[in-house]
């Protein structure tokens, strides 16, 4: 779920390190409460963050216990198909999107498992 804060209340937010990670992608910044994923740790409920590579050292970094999951399409030029195909993004986002990953499969082997999602949706 995601919860829209202002910029000063990110910052603010950052600056009193409420954030167990946090990134900021394609322009966009995103972070996951300390809080929350502590209080429901301590209830023990199991967590699941989708988050980037950057997002996974910082939780690796911040907690102890965690399993970090890497789901990766079949290839780039799979990915590449699959954003086209949903006709949502321009040519140029596509292209910044299949940069970011490539940057992002480069730090697969830092995770403890590889999932290849081989399944196509049709949009």
């Amino acid at each position: 779920n995601y919860h829209f804060i202002s910029e000063p209340v990110f910052q603010e937010m950052l600056e009193r390190d409420q954030f167990l990670e946090h990134a900021t992608v394609f322009g966009y910044h995103y972070a996951t409460s300390r809080e929350w994923v502590e209080t429901k740790l301590n209830q023990g409920v199991d967590v699941f963050l989708e988050i980037d590579w950057q997002g996974h050292e910082q939780v690796c970094r911040n907690l102890s216990g965690v399993v970090g999951i890497f789901i990766l399409p079949p290839s780039l030029l799979v990915l590449k198909q699959r954003l086209q195909d949903r006709k949502q993004d321009s040519p140029e986002i596509i292209q910044r999107r299949l940069t970011e990953a490539h940057h992002e499969v480069a730090h697969a082997h830092t995770y403890d498992y590889l999932i290849v999602h081989f399944m196509h949706t049709v949009y």
